[in-house]
Order: C-alpha cells, then structure tokens, then sequence
C-alpha cells in the first residue's frame, strides 16, 4: 500500500511539474514560450552548472580554515651511521651495545618502516585564508548575475524569435492576399482580352506579376519555417517541433521618462551589477598582493611510528610545534606584483563605469526606437488605408477602362508594400518594447518565472 502511493505522489509531482508545458503541434502563446526556455535552453543549463561550481568553489575556500590530517608511510634501508643511528632511537631498540665505535661508525644494514599522522592548523597565511574566501563569495556572486543576465537574454530572444514567427505568418497571409489579387488582376486582364478591350500586353504583365506573387509566398513559407526552427533552438527543443502561434498578449510598454528607465537599468541590468563585482574582485585581489609582506604562522602536530619491520611493536612519538616565517626580500617580485594588482583594480574601476556608460546608452537607443517604431506603425496603417482605397479606384477605373493595366499592377504592387510595411512596423514595435525592458533589467518582471 505504502509503494502504491510512492508512485502516485511521483506520478502527482511529474505532472504537476510538466502539466504547464504546452504539447508539441498544439497552440503556443508566449507565456508557454518563456516557460519551455526556462525549462530547456542549453544556455540557461550551462549557467546552471556554473552556479553549482561557484558553490563548490565557496565551499572548497572554507576549507582553508579548517584543520588538515594526513598520512604518510616511508620505507628505508640503509648503512649510513646517522640513519641507522636514528631508526635506532625511533624504533625504541638503541641498546648499550650500540655504542660501540665500531657499530656506530660500520653499522649494519637497518631497515625502517615509517608511518606519520599529520594535523596541521592553519592560523594566518599572509591573509590568503580570508581573502580567498571573499574571492569565492564574490564569484558567486558574479556567476548568479551571469545566471540572471543569460536568463534575461534568453527570454528577449524567445520574445523576438516568437514575434518572428507571427510576423513571417502575417507575411505570408499578406502575400497569399496579394496572391489573390494578382490572380484576380489576371483573370480581369484575360476576360477584356477575350472582349476585345484589353491588349495581350496586359494579359503578360499581370500574369508576370502572379508569378512574382508565387515566387514570394514560396520564400515567405521558408521564411515562416526557419524563423520556426530558431524559436524552438532559442527554447531548446528540436527544430523540427510544429507549433501554432496563438498571437501577441496585446500589452504594450508603458514608454515612461527616460530617466526613469536609465535608473532602473542602474540598478536591475545584471551587467551593471557584475562590473561591480568584478571590481571589488580585483580589490581583494590587490589586497592580497600588498598582503604577501605579512608573515605565516601554523600549528602542527606530528604522531608516528617505526618498527624495523611491519610486524614488531613500533616505537613511537609525537612533536607539537608553531611554525611561522617572515617575508624579507623575494627579489622585488612582491613589489611588481602589488603594482600590478593594483593596476588591474584601477582597471576594473574603469570598466566598470565604461559599462554604465554603455548601458545608459542602449537604455537610451532601445527609449527611441520604440519610440520611432510606435510612430512608424501609425503612420504604416494609414499608408494601407490610403493604398488599398487607391487600389479599389483603379480597378473600377480599369474594369470601366478609363485605367491602364500597368496603373492597376502599380496600385497592387503599392496595397502589397504598404501592408507588409505595417506589419513589420509592428514586429518593430514589439521588438523594440522587450528590447526596452530588457536594456532596463526588467524583461522578466512580466515574464514567468
């Protein structure tokens, strides 16, 4: 009974988890695009990994303070008087005879077998304990911001590689319409041919066109797959997954002042925070160099044993000792390598305002464009409305025959342009908006998470 609900709150937990995702070939809205990313792109597993090694880097600094215990086990044989004379003493076996001076001087082959326990506290190594650590704790840091950025940046891309997708789809509606019109231009070409009314110039030049139209919508369908294809590589999945678009969520960007959103990006751009931290990186890193003057100081204790052979009582012995050493002169190496470090420090400082300069920046670029490509769209829509209302009157100028075939195409040629230039229009539009939160640092606030 009890294994029967282990595998039902398994069953439970996995649907519960994956129930949210939608099913490959159904309809995906742009909610369900960001949640497959966050669950499958390989960058956002990458980071991942870089997270966890961050963590065990932390974890591996704080082993420095803790104490050490080795073990070590020597063999030896040898002849000479001063070893012999020693594993004598440490094996508990020196005897009266052993002062003989013929012993002493030609002793006999000795053999020892060593084995040595090792405890060693370390108490203050130039600092390289505490600022290590830091160093560590910094790197986290660091790698969570990498993770937070790649978050972001992952979730722009499926926004712009979604709205690629609905607009390679409007594109091909606009050019299947189009399509349909040039046929129907042929068809009214050939039918006053036919009466008399037309001349077979006519007839060719719209069938031209038609065939322009075909040669389009076949590019446009590639066009529609391929921009497919880099959607599911953006979330990770296989290129060849089908989906359905089920549209824009239709909620537009509030354009607020540009300071506004030049503070936000100052504080939320993970970039900006990550300068940051690269900068008191190299301040640790500075004063760990100025830290080498400094002196060492350890505790240590030893614990052995030697017998002459593994099989006899050992003798043994302990030794407790604090060793410490001062740096006097290292050949002026400490020297440059302050300099250095301190370099690298000023280094990290400017870089680190280069990069709010260059975010301010883009914050300020991507402000514009949405801005101009919001201006864009509206005057986009009312070049349709002019372009198709030119066209109604050309072709009941042409049907009545007070216009010429080439006016006709001309005025198609215009209603196609205009509408594909609005819809462009507004994947500029909608582009340019997450393009703008994501310059901010604030692209995931509507996203999911």
């Amino acid at each position: 009974m009890a294994l029967l609900w282990i595998v039902f709150f398994l069953q439970w937990s996995f649907l519960s988890v994956h129930a949210s995702d939608p099913a490959p070939g159904g309809r995906l809205d742009l909610a369900g695009a960001r949640r497959l990313a966050l669950a499958h792109s390989p960058l956002l597993q990458a980071e991942s990994a870089a997270l966890d090694a961050a963590a065990a880097e932390i974890q591996a600094s704080r082993s420095a303070f803790l104490p050490t215990l080795d073990a070590t086990g020597t063999f030896s044989r040898s002849d000479n008087p001063v070893g012999v004379f020693s594993s004598k003493l440490w094996q508990e076996s020196f005897t009266e005879q052993d002062f003989g001076i013929d012993r002493l001087n030609r002793p006999q082959p000795r053999s020892n077998w060593q084995t040595r326990l090792i405890l060693r506290q370390p108490i203050f190594n130039q600092g390289s304990e505490i600022i290590d650590y830091r160093l560590a704790q910094v790197g986290g840091r660091r790698a969570e911001l990498a993770a937070e950025g790649c978050r972001q940046a992952v979730l722009y891309q499926v926004e712009a590689d979604y709205h690629a997708v609905l607009l390679s789809g409007e594109v091909c509606g606009v050019l299947q319409a189009a399509l349909g019109l040039a046929r129907r231009n042929l068809d009214l070409a050939e039918t006053r041919h036919a009466e008399g009314l037309a001349l077979k110039s006519d007839v060719l030049a719209a069938r031209v066109q038609a065939t322009d139209r075909e040669q389009e919508l076949i590019r446009a369908e590639n066009d529609r797959l391929l921009a497919l294809a880099a959607l599911n590589r953006t979330m990770g999945l296989d290129q060849d997954t089908p989906w359905e678009p089920a549209g824009d969520d239709g909620v537009e960007t509030e354009i607020q002042a540009l300071e506004e959103w030049t503070d936000l990006a100052a504080s939320r751009r993970p970039e900006a925070r990550l300068a940051q931290a690269a900068t008191e990186a190299a301040r640790l890193e500075a004063r760990k160099a100025a830290f080498r003057h400094l002196p060492t100081l350890n505790l240590e204790g030893v614990y052995e044993f030697n017998s002459e052979d593994p099989w006899n009582d050992p003798g043994e012995s302990w030794t407790v000792m604090a060793i410490t050493s001062i740096n006097l002169f290292r050949g002026l190496g400490d020297q440059a390598a302050c300099a250095g470090a301190e370099a690298r420090h000023r280094q990290a400082r400017a870089m680190e305002q280069d990069t709010a300069d260059r975010i301010a920046l883009e914050v300020r670029t991507a402000y514009y464009d949405l801005k101009a490509a919001r201006d864009q769209r509206a005057v986009a829509a009312e070049a349709v409305e002019q372009a198709s209302e030119a066209y109604r009157i050309l072709s009941r100028r042409y049907e009545s025959g007070l216009a010429l075939m080439v006016e006709l195409l001309a005025g198609e040629l215009a209603l196609r342009d205009a509408k594909l230039r609005r819809i462009r229009a507004e994947f500029d539009a909608r582009v340019a908006a997450a393009r703008l939160r994501w310059t901010a640092g604030v692209l995931e606030d509507d996203g999911e998470s």
